[in-house]
Formats: structure tokens, sequence, C-alpha cells
């Protein structure tokens, strides 16, 4: 099954497309922005994700919609997380 991207940006926005992110991506992000993870942290909604018990989980994801995406496009999208590379074969 082949996959177009056509920027429509449900990726960045739909909520059940959670943006879960690894310390991989963070890193990769922070190199391409050429910053420190504190410096996006909170300017780009880094947060725990909150599991069934209402407790912090151990993974890492991005407030939605994504602040990376500008004007329709993705800003980091060469170093965009792996979730966002796998959309939409991730929710299958």
């Amino acid at each position: 099954m082949g996959f177009q991207c056509h920027h429509c940006g449900e990726c960045c926005r739909n909520v059940s497309a959670q943006i879960n992110l690894s310390l991989a991506d963070i890193d990769r992000i922070c190199k391409f922005l050429n910053c420190d993870v504190t410096e996006i942290k909170d300017k780009m909604g880094i947060f725990p994700f909150l599991n069934e018990n209402n407790t912090f989980d151990y993974e890492l994801g991005l407030h939605l919609p994504c602040k990376f995406r500008k004007d329709s496009r993705c800003t980091i999208y060469p170093a965009r997380p792996l979730n966002c590379r796998l959309f939409p074969y991730f929710l299958l």
C-alpha cells in the first residue's frame, strides 16, 4: 500500500495520532534546530503521556496541534519523529 503525503496536517493535529517521542527523536530534533532540549521542551510542548491510571507514563510526546507545523508544512521534516515518519501506517 503506497502513501503520498499531501500535507493535510492530520498527523500534526489529529488526537488519534499522538506524536510519541523517543530520546533519539528529541536528539535528532535538537541537532536539526541546533539547540538544547531545555530550549524546546516548554516551547514545543514535550510532555510525558498520562496512562489509564492517570499517572505519568515513561513515554514522551508532543502536544497537538504540533507547534513544529507552520504555514501547512512541517518545519522539522528532515528530523521529524518516528511516529510522523510512519504516519498513517502505525494507525493500521
